[in-house]
């Protein structure tokens, strides 16, 4: 954050402050997931907007109202595995659809499908 420091007539009006290593990884983080992503999709959830935003915080970014009583969220990454990230932090109990597209669908699809059969085999000796 120091290279900002000497920086004039930016038009950037802000009082510096130290930021903590925690906040400059979410803050490049938030950035970098605004960027086009190789995959995106949207998540439609059963869940009205303010309802959304109270539980998702600043994660609810791009999130729009899908009527009175869903909740149409952006998400995205460099593949399926990062896409599929941000459809984990949906509630329990909450009923969402997707639009992943496909090849990204067929490989979330197969590895969701190897997974509940490892889950339902026998533990390992």
């Amino acid at each position: 954050m120091d290279r900002l420091s000497d920086l004039e007539h930016a038009r950037v009006l802000f009082e510096p402050r130290p930021l903590t290593p925690e906040e400059v990884e979410e803050f490049i983080l938030i950035a970098r997931s605004w960027a086009p992503q190789a995959v995106e999709a949207d998540v439609v959830m059963d869940l009205p907007l303010d309802e959304m935003r109270r539980r998702f915080g600043q994660w609810s970014q791009g999130a729009t109202a899908e009527g009175d009583s869903r909740t149409r969220w952006p998400i995205g990454g460099a593949d399926w595995r990062e896409a599929l990230y941000g459809m984990l932090y949906i509630p329990p109990g909450v009923e969402y659809a997707t639009d992943f597209p496909e090849p990204a669908r067929a490989s979330l699809r197969e590895a969701l499908e190897r997974a509940l059969r490892a889950l339902e085999a026998e533990p390992p000796a």
